[in-house]
């Protein structure tokens, strides 16, 4: 196409809307913004240039629209501001009105201030051209942006509609999907919902912008909104009609792709509708074109015939001018205002198109612009019969020359002699410098060719024999000087050139004589023992291109690309697999269950490692790879550690699974050298020492007669700390130990009180978290706790190192469904615990209703060891049916609950858990964190029991949070200012917890207990006395660790 104008007559449309322009009002060219038969409509970011951007034309011959506005609010306005009579609707119809006592804080401005929308009225209807946002970087700001912005649109047709009683027509890019049928993966997400528990197609409408499409929409039964989506409504079962596809990964080959872009119209405009479509033909963008066709006449129900341009007000006699925003009235193009190029001449050139996505073709002289919504084929098929050259130095020069308005095909046909004339601009040279300078320049550059030895690369392998040059050159290279300026002089009589063209000339020459050069048999040198012909082999081998390799999922050649991303890796090759992509391919484990892989398109399986290696690696390795062995790319599977050309692999020794995945051998461990005796075997005398009785001690009771003395916990088989697990540092006091064992405290009675009370209150009202200096006792005060509620009748679920939860030690999954991320391996762990611990008490209670798991559902009544049973078998499902277990143990009331967690700090901490994006994972986004948090903050409850956690002060990676702070009135590391950073979220999941602060110190009696224990105990073998005690218990200034690791332990042999 040789004009933008030419582009949009090729579209045959009488309106033709734009989305994301991505220019500016400066950066068009007077082609783009004033096209000659038509009226163009822009709106521009206020603040981004290059970025979003729409643009309407109007055919001037066919319609011209009554009144246009930028934006969807009428806040962005030209100089002087649209009177009311201009604007497209009264107050009462703009979303702000419409809007208005909805309690949001929406920024009209800010939404209006994208150039994301224009609104032209055509008395029929009122066009609105829309470009929605996309999904963008996923913060919050830009979903609510993206959120408010569909309300405001919303607003906008609604107000047009109820308040004036207006027909719309809604044309644009929506970024959001209509129907399942509109994606093409809309079936996989559906199935994929499915089995996570989902009903019907909800796993489709997860994302908030499809439900809003959803919702914008007439629905089946005819409710819902306004708007009716013209192309579906004439090709309701129609599949594969996409409008959209990503270029990154060529899905257009494949039709991989959505429909996003609409043209929706009211109820009142379906007479008119003649036809609609998409136009995916049309390449040249990652978008297709879509369209409707109206009626020119149609008939009412009372039989009179309405002509389309007579309810559209356009009459073709009188001349209408557009309205005050189209681009015939900027300053630039309305003889207000000189242009820059005017000041240096009367030149008509045409100038080169800018401000839209396309390819440029120079032909000749002329310039032409292809968009990217035209096909390729059009890009340079038409040419104007006359051309006009651009203006050069002297414009006067230019208009004398006989070639600047000449046809094509005279053009063509000229010679080089009779085209030497036209180039008077350059600076004529001579025959004679011209000869003289050839010449000069031949004598320097073969002047080393003179040099014996040196004719080609191969005489680096061979020595030189004899001084003559004569006699090894080869007779190409016997060029005399007077027939090589015979020759230029033949060449350039008459021709007008550059000195740089005389270089290029020269240089060409020189080329053609390098390359005969290197074409020289080696046979007639006199060192050369192989023939040409295994010489050119030899080397056609070592520099031939890397064969693709196969992949290694179908067996076909590779496909060969390039990394263009700035970064280290920019310009390296890698090999994918050459398949299209398509429904159901291969994105890896992460995002692709292995059941909805369709192996007919690409795999993720692919062979660029192999072609790694081979890139890095001589002509061997090449050819180890091009013929690389079934077993070779098997082995690839087993280990991408060793390289694979020093590795042996029988294809037989492979084992596979029942899906056909293969199965890695596992590592053997080797025991060291040192292998230590068994006790039994120590019978020397050397090894005989004090025998080492067992404590007698009292068994734990919290009671007041108790406080003060060291008491061991009771042997049972549902002892918490065996199942649930211990703290690291209790852990380590235990094995020294010959048993477990604790000194009961005030503390202890007093929270031991506080949790009889809570027995038969629901848990909310009961809160606490154990506060305190670091080592003063909070884990061991939490430990007796749960030893306490077991032996009451209580369920317990302890979780003794919450820090694992968000550390990053176990695997996890995003959840659709509930949009956090699942955390299967420690869900199991936790159901398995969980049921060790308290499965006389769960074998007595049955969930209250049914539920549903992928495909299997619990009726009402089952048993709740039943319903872990179902976790045990089916890992995965863990998640989901930890989750249900709560909620069921929520709504009982046989037996209180009691929810414990140590390092509960951690839980509000940055987690070290990272999204695709590589961000890091809030710990409410985690579901384990989450439901904990849930429980703390009151957000969920059960109906009778208690939440207790105990936070860590010595952890340096997971520090206590300054909501936690706040929520529990514990002072700040500095002064406490409004302008500390706080999270509102997690601030909301500390809501009514109460800090129950643990001595810091331990009372004489409870020290002296403690000190008796690890003295009867014979773990220290020093001999102790009382006055060892008392210097320990002051050296500790009596906190608890200090006295047993920084005194015992540390001074006493052990």
């Amino acid at each position: 196409m040789a004009t933008f104008a030419n582009i949009l007559d090729a579209l045959e449309a009488d309106v033709i809307c734009f989305q994301e322009v991505k220019s500016s009002r400066t950066g068009l060219s007077k082609g783009v913004a004033v096209p000659p038969s038509y009226h163009a409509f822009f709106s521009f970011p206020v603040r981004r240039t290059g970025y979003s951007g729409v643009s309407t034309y109007v055919r001037t011959t066919s319609v011209v629209p009554l009144k246009a506005e930028e934006g969807l609010c009428s806040i962005i306005q030209p100089k002087p501001p649209l009177t009311n009579e201009e604007r497209v609707s009264t107050v009462e119809g703009y979303p702000q009105r419409i809007l208005e006592g909805n309690d949001s804080d929406i920024d009209y401005k800010d939404l209006d201030s994208e150039g994301r929308t224009l609104v032209l009225d055509f008395g029929l209807f009122v066009l609105i051209n829309v470009y929605c946002p996309n999904d963008g970087n996923g913060t919050d700001e830009r979903n609510k942006y993206k959120a408010d912005f569909h309300a405001v649109l919303e607003a906008r047709v609604k107000g047009l509609v109820e308040v004036e009683g207006r027909e719309v027509m809604v044309v644009g890019d929506l970024n959001a999907c209509a129907a399942v049928i509109d994606h093409c993966e809309g079936p996989l997400m559906v199935a994929k919902g499915l089995a996570e528990g989902l009903v019907g197609e909800e796993g489709f409408w997860g994302k908030d912008s499809r439900r809003w499409m959803r919702d914008f929409m007439v629905s089946e039964d005819g409710t819902s909104g306004h708007m009716i989506d013209t192309t579906r409504r004439l090709w309701p079962d129609r599949q594969g009609m996409y409008t959209c596809w990503n270029t990154k990964i060529s899905a257009r080959d494949s039709n991989y792709g959505t429909r996003i872009d609409y043209i929706m119209i009211t109820s009142g405009l379906l007479p008119w509708v003649k036809g609609a479509d998409i136009q995916p033909h049309i390449k040249g963008s990652d978008h297709c074109p879509v369209y409707v066709d109206l009626h020119d006449e149609i008939v009412d129900s009372t039989g009179a015939t309405i002509q389309l341009q007579d309810v559209m007000a356009f009459k073709k006699d009188q001349p209408q001018e557009p309205p005050r925003i189209s681009s015939k009235f900027w300053d630039e193009y309305s003889g207000k205002q000189r242009l820059l190029q005017q000041f240096f001449g009367k030149s008509t050139a045409i100038t080169p198109i800018v401000g839209f996505k396309g390819k440029f073709t120079e032909e000749i002289g002329s310039v032409s612009v292809v968009p990217e919504s035209m096909p390729a084929t059009h890009a340079g098929a038409e040419l104007p019969e006359t051309l006009s050259f651009y203006p050069g130095p002297s414009s006067s020069e230019i208009s004398k020359s006989p070639t600047s308005s000449m046809p094509l095909s005279t053009l063509r046909s000229l010679s080089p002699q009779s085209s030497q004339s036209s180039t008077a601009v350059k600076r004529r040279l001579t025959i004679d410098t011209l000869s003289r300078n050839s010449s000069r320049k031949k004598q320097k550059r073969t002047q080393p060719s003179e040099k014996p030895g040196q004719v080609t690369i191969a005489s680096y392998f061979a020595k030189p024999r004899g001084p003559s040059t004569s006699a090894m050159a080869p007779p190409s290279q016997q060029v005399s000087k007077s027939a090589e300026t015979e020759n230029i002089e033949a060449y350039g009589t008459g021709f007008v050139v550059d000195d740089v063209e005389v270089d290029i000339e020269i240089d060409y020459r020189l080329a053609l004589l390098s390359q005969a050069e290197a074409e020289t048999p080696l046979s007639s040198l006199p060192n050369a023992d192989s023939s040409s012909t295994s010489v050119k082999q030899a080397w056609s081998s070592i520099m031939a291109p890397v064969q693709p390799p196969k992949c290694i999922v179908h067996g076909e050649p590779a496909k060969e690309l390039t990394v263009t991303k700035p970064g280290p890796n920019k310009g390296k090759k890698f090999f994918i697999c050459s398949r299209p992509v398509g429904p159901g391919y291969d994105k890896g484990r992460a995002e692709r269950r292995r059941e909805d892989v369709d192996p007919k398109w690409r795999e993720k399986e692919s062979p660029s490692m192999l072609a790694g290696v081979a890139r890095a690696g001589p002509s061997l390795l090449r050819q180890n790879v091009t013929e690389a062995s079934p077993a070779i790319r098997q082995q690839r599977h087993v280990s991408r550690l060793t390289p694979f050309w020093k590795k042996k692999l029988d294809p037989k020794d492979i084992k596979r699974d029942a899906q056909g995945n293969i199965i890695l051998k596992k590592k053997e461990t080797s025991l060291g050298a040192f292998r230590p005796l068994n006790v039994a075997q120590l019978t020397h005398a050397l090894f005989q020492s004090e025998e080492r009785k067992a404590l007698n001690l009292p068994t734990f009771a919290p009671t007041q007669q108790m406080i003060g003395k060291a008491t061991e916990f009771p042997v049972i088989n549902n002892d918490p700390s065996r199942i649930f697990g211990l703290p690291k540092k209790m852990l380590l006091e235990f094995r020294i130990l010959s048993k477990p064992c604790s000194v009961v405290r005030t503390v202890t009675v007093s929270a031991a009180q506080m949790l009889d009370k809570a027995r038969s209150k629901p848990s909310l009202d009961t809160r606490v978290v154990l506060t305190g200096r670091s080592g003063c006792g909070k884990s061991f005060l939490l430990l007796q706790l749960v030893q306490n509620c077991i032996l009451n009748g209580w369920i317990v679920v302890y979780i003794p190192r919450a820090k694992k939860l968000v550390d990053s030690s176990t695997p996890y999954e995003y959840d659709l469904r509930t949009q956090t991320y699942l955390q299967p391996a420690f869900s199991l762990q936790t159901l398995q615990r969980l049921l060790a611990a308290n499965q006389a008490k769960l074998t007595m209670l049955a969930t209250q209703k049914k539920h549903s798991f992928e495909k299997r559902e619990v009726p009402f009544g089952t048993n709740l060891v039943d319903l872990i049973g179902i976790a045990v078998k089916e890992p995965p499902l863990a998640p989901v049916i930890l989750e249900t277990l709560m909620t069921e143990l929520s709504t009982q009331t046989k037996h209180p609950v009691l929810f414990a967690v140590d390092d509960f700090q951690a839980l509000y901490c940055r987690t070290a858990y990272r999204d695709p994006h590589f961000v890091p994972i809030r710990p409410f986004h985690l579901s384990l964190p989450r439901m904990i948090m849930e429980y703390a903050s009151g957000k969920k409850s059960f109906a009778k029991g208690a939440f207790v956690g105990a936070i860590t002060t010595s952890d340096t990676q997971y520090k206590l949070p300054s909501e936690l702070k706040d929520a529990l009135d514990l002072p700040h590391e500095h002064f406490k200012t409004p302008y500390d950073k706080r999270s509102r979220t997690l601030m909301g999941y500390t809501t009514g917890l109460k800090a129950l602060h643990v001595p810091e110190q331990l009372s004489l009696v409870e020290a002296a207990s403690l000190y008796e224990v690890w003295k009867d105990d014979k773990a220290l073998i020093s001999s102790l006395h009382d006055e060892a005690f008392l210097s320990k218990y002051t050296e500790s200034s009596g906190n608890a660790r200090d006295f047993v690791w920084k005194g015992l332990l540390a001074t006493f042999d052990s």
